[in-house]
């Protein structure tokens, strides 16, 4: 896709390496859970794998939003988007990014003063592992901040597009 320059080179330079780093933890939870479940079956019990496991899967998650916002690849129906003429997905494109970036604000908000209360508070979980949540809670709101850029420099992207350059959405791609 043929982007307008604006903060040139954002999903090289962030998207792709925090979602590799997305991929790699993803490998890490499931050599945890597969180390876990051959100790457990011969017996031997790891404490604190779950809670590992839980906040590990979080970073996971939410870092990977950036890369697939960059990519357009969230699930979306653009059967109707695509009937529509260039200015008209440009337009559906603008709004849909717009109430992304909304609805992405509001969980950037919630999320960060909850991520806060955890570090004030040295929120830990209560087991014999003693965890500390707060790095789970902030790696969430980052994940949803850089998601928030993503989606903002998408947006700002389509309103600098001339409408005739719009294309038509791929199959199983989304307008956002």
């Amino acid at each position: 896709m043929n982007r307008p320059v604006l903060l040139p080179h954002f999903e090289k330079r962030i998207a792709e390496p925090i979602g590799s780093l997305s991929g790699l933890i993803h490998i890490a939870l499931a050599l945890i859970v597969l180390i876990d479940v051959i100790l457990r079956t011969a017996g031997v019990s790891v404490s604190g794998t779950t809670e590992l496991t839980e906040s590990l899967i979080v970073v996971a998650i939410y870092f990977g939003l950036i890369f697939t916002q960059s990519e357009r690849a969230h699930i979306g129906m653009d059967f109707l988007t695509n009937a529509l003429p260039p200015a008209g997905r440009r337009v559906t494109d603008i709004l849909s990014l717009g109430v992304a970036a909304l609805i992405s604000i509001a969980l950037l908000y919630g999320t960060g003063n909850t991520a806060l209360k955890s570090i004030e508070l040295g929120e830990y979980t209560s087991t014999a592992f003693n965890l500390p949540l707060w790095p789970a809670k902030v790696a969430l709101w980052l994940g949803l901040l850089m998601m928030t850029i993503q989606i903002g420099l998408q947006m700002v992207r389509r309103v600098l597009q001339r409408p005739e350059t719009v294309p038509a959405q791929e199959s199983g791609s989304t307008p956002l």
